[in-house]
């Protein structure tokens, strides 16, 4: 069974202290939220979500849900965030290792 948690509580911990405490924990993965006031800003996926996996895949843990701060009607916008959002997934997977649920 894979356990996971939502890492809201510790935002104000580094990438490499937040996967310390989850494996010390004995988590598998956590939620990784890339939104504004977030885990991964979005103006900084493309910088910041590769080094946060990176943190978490030296201790064998994973992001298992990856979760955006997109809601509304606007669809134009959505659109091209979610076409960003799978380019740099896809590569942050391919460069770590993981596996894109």
């Amino acid at each position: 069974m894979e356990v996971l948690r939502v890492r809201k509580p510790l935002l104000f911990l580094s990438y490499d202290e937040t996967a310390d405490v989850f494996a010390e924990l004995g988590f598998d993965g956590i939620e990784a939220a890339v939104r504004p006031g977030g885990h991964v800003l979005p103006e900084r996926v493309e910088e910041d979500l590769p080094k946060f996996a990176e943190a978490l895949k030296k201790r064998g843990l994973e992001i298992t849900i990856l979760t955006s701060g997109i809601s509304g009607r606007r669809r134009r916008t959505r659109k091209s965030f979610c076409a960003r959002r799978r380019s740099w997934a896809s590569s942050v997977i391919a460069r770590t290792g993981g596996r894109m649920i």
